[in-house]
């Protein structure tokens, strides 16, 4: 009897547990990689933005979730992974997505590889005719910023840099998805976006930011977006396009749009 009851214990041990109770989402930070040279031909004052870069997008970015089970199975929240291509003149890390929906995880992964590919893609174009000096490096790294309540969004900072350049830009994408269809959505799925929504938002920037802006700057359609789990939208406004270059990438709050 003893041997039975001890090998029904060793058994139950040796099972994977599977806890439902909590539906609390764990988010890791990814390791900072430093001391890595970009590229071959690029100067060393450009490698060591490279760095800096590096080092302050991984600080203050998150890579990497895992969903509580129950709301990975109801499809509510998505498990994300980095993933990483290295090769002279470039380092990219983007995020690589899994669902219980084998079509949600191509959907999405699919929308997100098509733009780190055609990121790649022009960085070799313009590479293939420049000359040793003057050839460009693309440093990329992600954010996840929503993973709950059935919206999963992460932007995607590309920064690019030529060889002997002293400085380099900024531009970061925004995606937002669906996690029960996959579907990518747009600032319409939330309600639209108005002018006057635009507006009331600068209005809300902290005393810093409003004056960051142009005085004259009169913002638009964002460039990307992002949104929240409980569905209020944050715009991004490139760098250099609605305020000057050293201020990098503008952050807009509208809260919510509506629907």
């Amino acid at each position: 009897m003893k041997n039975k009851v001890f090998g029904a214990v060793l058994l139950s041990a040796s099972l994977p547990i599977v806890l439902y109770a909590a539906d609390v989402t764990v988010v890791k930070e990814m390791p900072v990689a430093v001391g890595e040279r970009i590229s071959v031909t690029a100067s060393p004052d450009t490698n060591r933005l490279v760095r800096e870069e590096m080092m302050k997008a991984r600080q203050e970015a998150k890579h990497i979730v895992a969903p509580a089970a129950k709301a990975f199975t109801d499809r509510l929240q998505v498990t994300v992974t980095p993933e990483v291509v290295k090769e002279n003149h470039m380092d990219l890390t983007y995020p690589r997505v899994q669902s219980v929906s084998p079509y949600v995880t191509k959907a999405m992964n699919k929308t997100i590889t098509d733009y780190v590919d055609k990121l790649r893609k022009q960085a070799h174009k313009v590479n293939e005719k420049a000359i040793d000096g003057e050839k460009q490096n693309l440093y990329m790294t992600y954010d996840v910023k929503a993973d709950g309540n059935g919206i999963f969004s992460v932007t995607i900072t590309s920064y690019t840099i030529e060889d002997n350049a002293s400085h380099g830009v900024n531009v970061e994408k925004g995606f937002t998805f669906n996690t029960t269809t996959g579907r990518t959505l747009s600032l319409s799925d939330f309600g639209g976006l108005s002018q006057e929504t635009i507006t009331a938002g600068l209005q809300q920037l902290p005393k810093e930011g409003k004056k960051a802006i142009y005085p004259d700057a009169t913002p638009g359609k964002p460039n990307s977006f992002y949104a929240r789990e409980n569905h209020d939208i944050v715009l991004i406004y490139d760098q250099g396009t609605i305020a000057p270059m050293s201020s990098g990438s503008i952050y807009v709050p509208v809260g919510n749009l509506g629907r």
